[in-house]
């Protein structure tokens, strides 16, 4: 089985999209990031209760635009928010195809996403989700999110599988740490061609029988 994350996997990269709103915004990659924790709470930044559907999408822009305001030093306009925030999002189609491929052959695949309520339509539009996975699991219908490991039991029990049968892919490795500590195997993705072999060799499409595990760094881990 193959549990796959959404946004930095089987899209470009998380800091790809930041930059690209920051830029539209014309502040700093980093006065953007400090905006998402300063409006946030316990710890967490806003995006931690609008992927579990605690806030609604309004409520979560109307606290970015007081929290940006605050950092940038002027009023900030987000009322064209997703849009933009989607112009700088694109599939990952080398990935795609080689899922498509996967499941082609019977492989059984699942997606497992911290996610938006209000985003569906636009994430689902870069990935054929209902024709690619078993399995599709989303922060926003669960009211629970990545790393807490409530997520991974329940897409394990969806599978039903013993979590040892599942390899799982993500670019934020506090992720990968905790589906690790629910007794799966995991690949930090860092880049597509050496996830790619990952997932290769870990249904057998290769011949060095190496078995995938945790490297790199922590990703952004927003949105995924």
């Amino acid at each position: 089985m193959l549990i796959v994350d959404y946004g930095g996997v089987l899209t470009n990269p998380i800091a790809e999209t930041i930059g690209h709103f920051a830029n539209h915004l014309e502040i700093e990659p980093a006065e953007l990031l400090a905006a998402l924790a300063a409006a946030g709470s316990a710890g967490e930044t806003i995006m931690a209760p609008l992927e579990r559907a605690e806030i609604s999408e309004a409520e979560f822009l109307d606290r970015m635009s007081r929290s940006l305001t605050g950092v940038a030093g002027r009023a900030i306009d987000l009322r064209d928010f997703r849009t933009v925030w989607f112009s700088g999002r694109f599939a990952n189609h080398m990935m795609l195809d080689r899922l498509a491929e996967l499941r082609g052959e019977g492989r059984t695949l699942a997606l497992l996403t911290n996610n938006v309520r209000e985003w569906e339509p636009y994430w689902r539009a870069q990935v054929p989700a209902d024709t690619l996975f078993d399995v599709v699991v989303n922060s926003a219908d669960e009211g629970v999110r990545k790393p807490d490991e409530a997520i991974y039991h329940i897409a394990i029990d969806r599978l039903g599988v013993a979590p040892r049968h599942c390899l799982f892919v993500d670019d934020d490795l506090t992720n990968c740490q905790s589906a690790r500590a629910v007794g799966m195997r995991v690949h930090h993705f860092v880049d597509t061609p050496g996830a790619v072999t990952a997932i290769d060799e870990w249904f057998g499409r290769t011949t060095t029988g190496a078995l995938p595990v945790v490297a790199g760094n922590p990703g952004a881990g927003e949105s995924s």
